[in-house]
């Protein structure tokens, strides 16, 4: 849902944009759940323990957090 409103500009409201961060994060959630899913119907000792790799969705969102606000003040410094 968040990629189709993002690669439809006129869905998007003009005072409310999507942040890149939020497309990103709800693509990685998403991929998440179904390598978890996936995990999980093939491995069937593992079970529901292969929710858990959601988890690991909150260490990479992180990591994109500090890489865009490290291009956002790259330039910043380039300027001044």
């Amino acid at each position: 849902m968040t990629l189709l409103i993002r690669k439809h500009p006129q869905l998007e409201m003009e005072n409310n944009p999507m942040p890149g961060r939020e497309v990103f994060s709800n693509a990685v959630s998403t991929i998440g759940f179904f390598i978890a899913l996936i995990v999980g119907v093939l491995v069937p000792a593992i079970n529901f323990y292969a929710l858990l790799i959601i988890l690991l969705t909150v260490p990479l969102q992180r990591v994109y957090d500090r890489r865009s606000a490290a291009a956002r003040l790259a330039p910043a410094a380039q300027s001044s």
